[in-house]
This record gives structure tokens, C-alpha cells and sequence, in this order.
């Protein structure tokens, strides 16, 4: 079996689901504002779906991805303005946690490059996080926060297409 071919254009994912001679089944999906919406399915050849999706794009709301951020600091704060601060469903003071948590791994980890960030320097993190005294629940936050962050630049490729894992913190009950 043939290898599928998904791609992005914008905030519009576009997968193939089944392909048939010539002409390929493709759904057109939107995820905005943590609503996932099918904009289009049928049968088309791959230009004919690109020329479909240029007109959505031309015709709907989107939201415009930001560019590669260089390093980590512009890679949490790409994702608290793109995936973090318009949604409604979380609280004012859920974000500024969030911001809180994107402030302590900048102050860290903010000049490496993005694209280069491992589960080791996010272990260094979590080593001097717990020297300096941040609490281990505290810091297991902020280690959820950097891991989503790459989680949302994977799927908009923003960084490159590896996982990023949580490096183990053990948190003793009070």
C-alpha cells in the first residue's frame, strides 16, 4: 500500500483518506479557536483539493501560523499567543500559570535553539529548577508546558517531526 499524503496550507490540515487510479478521497479539516471542523471531503487529484483549499482560505477566517522561532523562548511564546491566549475555555488565570511557566523555561532554556532541544536539557532543566527550590509539582508543570508548546510546533511544523518526552519527576504525596 501506497504511503498517505497529508499536508498543510495554513491553519487547514488536508488528508488523504483513500486513493483510487488518478483521483484521491481527501478530507479538509480546520481546528480553530479548539473547534476541529470538516470544511470539504470528495474525490480529487491533488491540484484540484490545493485549488479547493486556496478558495477556503480565500473565503474563512484563519489564523495565521507564526514563523520557525528560533529558539526556545520564541517557540513557547509563538505558542501562548497562537494556541494558548485566544482560546476562551481557559481561564484568565489558567494563561497567566502558563505565562508564569514559559517565564522560568525562558529563563533556562530560552537561547537554545528550538530545533536542537532535548529530553536531556529538559532533565539540566529540571536538576536546577529543583536546586533552586521550585517544588517538584511546580516544575513537573512547567516541564507539561514546554513538552505541549513542541507538541503544537510538531503539528504545525515548526520543529522538527520527533517527539519531545517528559522526562520522569517523581512527585511525593503531601
Amino acid at each position: 500500500m501506497a504511503r498517505r499524503r497529508s499536508f498543510r496550507m495554513s491553519d487547514i490540515g488536508v488528508y488523504e483518506l483513500r486513493r483510487d487510479g488518478e483521483k484521491t478521497y481527501w478530507q479538509v479539516r480546520r481546528s480553530l479557536d479548539g473547534v476541529r471542523e470538516t470544511l470539504w471531503i470528495g474525490w480529487a487529484t491533488r491540484e484540484e483539493v490545493e485549488d479547493i483549499v486556496a478558495g477556503i482560505l480565500a473565503t474563512t477566517r484563519t489564523r495565521a501560523l507564526p514563523n520557525r522561532p528560533g529558539n526556545v523562548a520564541g517557540l513557547l511564546m509563538a505558542w501562548l499567543r497562537a494556541e494558548v491566549e485566544p482560546r476562551g475555555d481557559i481561564r484568565d488565570r489558567t494563561k497567566q500559570v502558563y505565562n508564569a511557566d514559559a517565564r522560568h523555561l525562558v529563563g533556562h532554556l530560552g537561547t537554545r535553539r528550538a530545533s536542537t532541544l532535548t529530553e536531556d536539557m529538559l532533565v539540566e532543566y529540571r536538576d536546577a529548577r529543583l536546586a533552586e527550590g521550585g517544588a517538584p509539582g511546580t516544575v513537573k508543570q512547567e516541564l507539561k508546558r514546554i513538552v505541549s508548546a513542541w507538541r503544537w510546533a510538531r503539528r504545525n511544523n515548526l520543529v522538527p517531526d520527533r517527539p519531545l518526552t517528559l522526562p520522569k519527576l517523581r512527585v511525593s504525596p503531601v
